[in-house]
């Protein structure tokens, strides 16, 4: 009987965890260090000082980033999102802030370490962030999606043009089209949230069809790019398996199409699609290692 407050307690502390591991996107960030990694192995350019700093920085960035979008967002969750941590009550907005307003801080102080770029570029991130979850998404409805898709790939571009990256060119572009493919479809599936908060976004003021139409466009953008013969990026330029990544592209696509025909709410399909993406970023990473190990 002794041992029962001991375990409540504990489970306490683990639900605690895995909703803050929720609130700052930890698999997200995960995926992100794995693609990072990548980048410096096809670029011949991997060591643990550079990618330890990265990730750090990355880490501090990004979660605080989710931490304050979160918070701002809580009321059109609630509609939207009702299972994450804040509508839920598992966090309090309260909690959700300070570490937003902790990890921006720590970005900004770990960045001092790399130099006045990477100063530079955090202390842009923390700004446009901020501005992006305060006032940006709910009155700007096309920049809004760039906005994010640019914050979402802006490491890349930081490597590329202060670590001379090569890979990191081709990543961002791809990350930044389908960056932008992905926050339209999430538009589709938060419209009923975003109208009853007023949110300007391309599902509320031009209806969900032209919201689809929009993200398919930068879809196909997004992945025509890879396989762009020309272009200094492409697979084969960079090491990666170019049959491989063509193979990975048409289960993605036929993954889409089977999407369509079984599941009946455009909610459901608008969220199968975003989340197909970042598990399509995820065997990119795992087909470009094991090809670089072989």
């Amino acid at each position: 009987m002794k041992s029962e407050p001991r375990v409540r307690g504990l489970r306490k502390w683990v639900s605690k965890f895995i909703s803050v591991g929720w609130l700052i996107r930890l698999p997200i960030v995960s995926v992100l260090g794995l693609v990072i990694a990548l980048d410096m192995r096809l670029s011949r350019m991997f060591s643990l000082h550079d990618f330890f700093f990265l990730m750090l920085l990355v880490f501090f960035l990004y979660s605080g980033g989710f931490a304050l979008n979160d918070y701002v967002d809580c009321s059109t969750d609630l509609l939207n999102l009702p299972h994450r941590p804040l509508p839920a009550e598992r966090l309090s907005p309260r909690t959700a802030l300070i570490l937003a307003l902790t990890l921006s801080a720590l970005a900004i102080l770990w960045a001092a370490g790399g130099g006045s770029a990477a100063i530079t570029y955090a202390c842009l991130f923390v700004l446009l962030s901020a501005a992006y979850s305060i006032w940006i998404k709910s009155h700007l409805f096309l920049l809004k999606n760039f906005v994010a898709a640019v914050l979402s790939s802006s490491v890349f571009l930081f490597m590329a043009m202060h670590l001379k990256s090569q890979a990191s060119w081709y990543i961002f572009g791809v990350s930044l089209l389908l960056g932008m493919a992905r926050e339209m479809i999430m538009d589709v599936r938060d419209i009923d949230g975003d109208t009853k908060a007023g949110c300007a976004t391309i599902a509320t003021m031009f209806g969900t069809r032209v919201a689809s139409w929009c993200a398919s466009l930068f879809l196909i953008a997004g992945l025509t790019w890879m396989f762009l013969p020309r272009t200094g990026f492409a697979f084969q330029n960079v090491g990666l398996p170019w049959m491989k990544m063509a193979l990975l592209t048409s289960l993605l696509v036929i993954s889409w199409f089977v999407a369509r025909l079984f599941l009946n709410k455009t909610v459901q399909i608008s969220w199968f699609i975003a989340e197909s993406i970042k598990v399509y970023w995820l065997g990119i990473v795992i087909l470009g290692f094991f090809e670089r190990a072989g």
